[in-house]
């Protein structure tokens, strides 16, 4: 088992699981944490012993996406730092999704912004019940535009503008019959439905 400041890296039955590791921070991306999940993707990718990717989070919440601290300094940034900042997080959505092994979101708590774009790029999420997932950001006047391809996907266009704008949560059970999970379970059981799957 690797671990970093950030990120927990493990191997047990074939199965990979990357824990974001940033609880007090509520699980967001700053560049070191995004960089750090990207890293251990294309761990798992190259792993032979690994046939498939967890995606988990510890504390209370799965990811509430990009980091404000670091994503509001950007405006004082030169141009082509914030191209940067935003291609990264963009790669991150991108390197799970481009994944060659089945990768599993193991969602707990809330999901905001960005943090939806990364449960989506996995190809299957399980939610706990009582987990919340919306697209918040858009209440602060940001979009999270590294969820909007794989939101589209999920749940539609129309849909997907709707969420967008709203800025609202969605309970699990509401989420799951609109496309952003796939199966919502109670929390004691999240880690046995995880290892059926």
């Amino acid at each position: 088992m690797a671990s970093a400041d950030t990120l927990i890296y493990s191997v047990a039955n074939g199965v990979a699981t990357l824990r974001l590791n940033r609880p007090m921070a509520h699980n967001a991306f700053d560049h070191a944490a995004a960089e750090a999940l990207i890293d251990a993707c294309r761990r798992a990718a190259t792993d032979a012993a690994v046939r498939v990717v967890v995606l988990a989070a510890d504390g209370p919440t799965f990811s509430a996406g990009g980091d404000f601290n670091w994503v509001l300094g950007w405006p004082k940034l030169p141009r082509g730092e914030v191209e940067a900042a935003a291609l990264l997080l963009a790669d991150l959505v991108q390197t799970i999704c481009d994944l060659p092994k089945p990768t599993i979101a193991r969602v707990q708590g809330s999901v905001a912004g960005g943090g939806v774009g990364v449960m989506l790029a996995c190809d299957y999420a399980v939610a706990a019940e009582g987990t919340r997932i919306g697209l918040t950001s858009v209440r602060n006047g940001l979009l999270a535009g590294i969820a909007i391809p794989v939101l589209i996907q999920a749940v539609g266009t129309r849909r997907a503008r709707q969420m967008l704008m709203h800025g609202g949560m969605y309970e699990a059970g509401e989420a799951a019959k609109i496309g952003l999970v796939d199966r919502v379970v109670p929390a004691a059981s999240l880690d046995g439905e995880i290892a059926k799957l």
